[in-house]
């Protein structure tokens, strides 16, 4: 794959993307030597706001939310560093239509220039480094505010600026760490303030050191670090190190890479894990690294730059040229409810004692691929401007606007290692938000079109939402053993609650309950549950004659349809069994109030008319089969006059309703099976549906009328 080249430019040492200007719209600010190029990025280009000029050698920029009075006021400062050992705190004032200069800090008494900057995700901590021993760490004080105001509403004369930083600043006194004879390299801030030092010691051994950054506890005027941690030597010399969203180090070197655990992380080991490790770790997890892991790279790549794509993808660009997408699925185990009740016992006599508990989350490492995306320019920094649209800076070669796209990257990592496998679930909703599950019996990836997603073990059978909760139930192996699992997560995919069940949980669905069938093979008979929305069970009815494998609801009635077709209401009580259907194995949903569409992998497509005012036996009549639907196992309703279908043949075609039965409006052969169908958020419009193969054009997906997901992993959308 040839990467994109959009457009030119010369000579950027770092840039950065940030909302500086006004509240909803990132700016981009590129470094040449002592200058700041403002540019904003709209219609596919770079567009040229304003120049800043410095008068010092830029070496390092970045940008901090500061809290403010107003709320609605969002934007940005920026930090930069210069070789003169000055810290520039920059910033837009709207009085002045213009940045001004907030702050000024000179590092005076150091034995070098200053190296590099960390900056926690708040904005509060900057941390700064000299090349040799020493780190700065200040803390940008919030209740400045009136001097905050000062600078971005009036103009004083520069003297009068001077004098007033000097009595009144914005930053508390600093806190140093002093390190003796070991040489920085790097530093990073992790989540929870804890700062990584990656340092060379008298030894020449490269290793990591962890201290966490508090606010002094009796004057809140002064800072100070503790020592957390102090892991093993390094196994080679480190050339780039990266901050991992869940707060773990990633250290890359030529051919051995590391991966750190965070301040409250625990790790658990799994023995098909595709990579060599020491389980040692386990035990020495305080004192050394989760793992060593290899990449399988033919040649040896010097890394220069990262962009962290997600929690669980990092985009990696070498001096030579080429980049590499990072796939590492760390993914927070789920707790059983021992281990629920436990921490809610913490939480408890943490409240009666006052004191601070901190709760340990567990993790697992389960697969660690390189895949090589691309060449392009040699680069400093990457930015992502929008969708698959990155910002690639550098000094010695050309800065160019590259398109990477999300779909492109997926499938990429599929054929790499065929660990994605299937897409086996989708959700849409809101507006603009899908959810998508893909993956095989061993694990999932569950992940949103927006960039969030997360590592289940287990296969994703069938995704809900309530409220802003979602539902997800699948399967996993156990041993020898095939369990059900139902987890609940928020709308950031983090896990709030999980069950486990030993029996197969074949579909779920929501009404006023959460209502799922299963089938226990010791007694061959299925079961249908009743649970609250915290996965207490409320009933459980058992189905005397044949299987029942999907579920729907209408009205405050409960459809079970397999073997055989009953109806309950919603205490699950027992109102009409109908024996002649056939066996739903693929769909069922309503067509109107009173049509029931039965999807089946071998049987079609059928329909029954069920009168549920009336529910006795006899007001269920099934309609003539359609032969135009007899060949079809997946449907999906679009709306009360259209269908959407596929069949075993890869073919997806769209009916419209009519007097006389089904007319074939549009139709599209993909030469794959189709694993599931999901209805958009576009009303859909018959005479002008069209099919789109979703590549690296996520943004369709939004817009859509429906969507579908194969067995290789594509996505496909229909629009009108």
């Amino acid at each position: 794959m040839k990467l994109g080249i959009e457009r030119r430019s010369n000579g950027i040492s770092c840039s950065i993307l940030a909302p500086l200007i006004e509240n909803d719209v990132n700016s981009l600010v590129l470094v040449r030597h002592d200058r700041l190029e403002i540019q904003q990025y709209y219609d596919g280009k770079l567009h040229h706001l304003l120049d800043i000029t410095i008068n010092e050698k830029i070496l390092c920029l970045k940008s901090i939310p500061v809290i403010k009075n107003d709320p609605s006021d969002r934007r940005h400062w920026m930090v930069c560093l210069t070789e003169l050992n000055r810290l520039w705190l920059v910033a837009f004032s709207d009085s002045q239509n213009r940045f001004v200069v907030v702050d000024r800090v000179t590092f005076e008494g150091l034995k070098s220039e200053i190296f590099t900057m960390a900056i926690t995700e708040d904005g509060n901590f900057i941390a700064i480094s000299s090349v040799e021993n020493f780190v700065h760490i200040m803390y940008l004080d919030p209740s400045k505010q009136q001097l905050y105001k000062q600078a971005l509403e009036q103009n004083p004369p520069v003297g009068k600026i001077n004098r007033t930083l000097k009595k009144n600043r914005v930053f508390l006194k600093p806190c140093n760490i002093y390190l003796a004879d070991e040489l920085i390299q790097n530093c990073h801030f992790l989540t929870d303030n804890i700062l990584a030092l990656i340092v060379r010691d008298s030894n020449l051994k490269y290793l990591v050191k962890y201290y966490r950054v508090v606010k002094h506890n009796s004057r809140f005027t002064e800072l100070k670090c503790q020592l957390l941690r102090k892991f093993q030597p390094l196994p080679e010399t480190p050339v780039l190190s990266i901050p991992l969203p869940n707060g773990c180090l990633m250290v890359l070197g030529e051919e051995i890479h590391s991966i750190y655990p965070s301040g409250k992380t625990i790790f658990k080991f799994e023995n098909n894990a595709s990579f060599g490790i020491n389980k040692l770790a386990a035990v020495k997890v305080l004192t050394r690294e989760f793992a060593n892991l290899k990449a399988k790279i033919t040649q040896r790549q010097i890394f220069t730059l990262f962009h962290v794509v997600d929690e669980h993808r990092v985009i990696l660009g070498s001096n030579t040229g080429h980049y590499f997408l990072v796939s590492l699925d760390i993914y927070e185990l789920p707790k059983t409810e021992e281990e629920l009740e436990k921490e809610q016992e913490l939480l408890s006599a943490q409240r009666q004692l006052d004191l601070e508990i901190e709760s340990q989350e567990f993790y697992s490492i389960s697969s660690w691929r390189f895949v090589h995306i691309g060449t392009s320019t040699i680069g400093n920094d990457m930015v992502h401007l929008e969708d698959q649209k990155f910002f690639i800076s550098s000094t010695t070669d050309e800065c160019l606007i590259v398109a990477i796209g999300r779909y492109e990257i997926t499938k990429l990592l599929s054929l790499e290692s065929g660990f994605l496998g299937p897409l086996t679930a989708g959700l849409c909703y809101e507006h603009g938000n899908i959810l998508l599950a893909q993956g095989t019996i061993s694990r999932s990836h569950l992940f949103e079109v927006n960039g969030r997603s997360i590592i289940i073990p287990g296969v994703i059978r069938k995704i809900l939402l309530r409220g802003d909760l979602f539902y997800v139930l699948g399967l996993r192996e156990l041993g020898s053993e095939i369990h059900s699992f139902i987890h609940i997560l928020d709308q950031k995919l983090k896990i709030k609650h999980t069950k486990t069940y030993a029996e197969e949980m074949v579909d779920v669905v929501v009404h006023k309950h959460l209502y799922v069938s299963s089938n226990d093979h010791k007694s061959d008979q299925s079961v249908i549950k009743s649970f609250n929305f915290d996965l207490q069970k409320l009933k459980e009815v058992r189905v005397p004659i044949g299987t029942i494998s999907k579920l729907a609801t209408r009205g405050g009635f409960l459809v079970a349809v397999g073997s055989h077709l009953k109806i309950y209401n919603e205490q699950l009580e027992d109102q009409i069994l109908f024996s002649v259907v056939g066996i739903a194995t693929s769909s069922l949903s309503f067509f109107t109030d009173s049509k029931l569409l039965i999807g089946d992998f071998k049987l079609g497509v059928s329909c029954q008319d069920i009168d549920l005012d009336k529910p006795y036996i006899g007001s269920i009549k099934a309609l003539p089969s359609d032969d135009k639907l007899s060949l079809c196992s997946l449907v999906c309703v679009l709306s009360d006059q259209s269908l959407l279908t596929s069949d075993a043949f890869g073919n997806i075609n769209l009916y419209q309703k009519t007097e006389d039965g089904f007319i074939l409006k549009s139709s599209l052969k993909i030469h794959e099976s189709v694993t599931f169908i999901c209805k958009g958020f576009n009303e859909p419009q018959i005479d002008s549906l069209e099919f789109e193969f979703v590549d690296e054009n996520r943004s369709a997906l939004r817009d859509c009328v429906a969507f579908f997901g194969t067995m290789s992993g594509d996505v496909y959308s229909i629009h009108n």
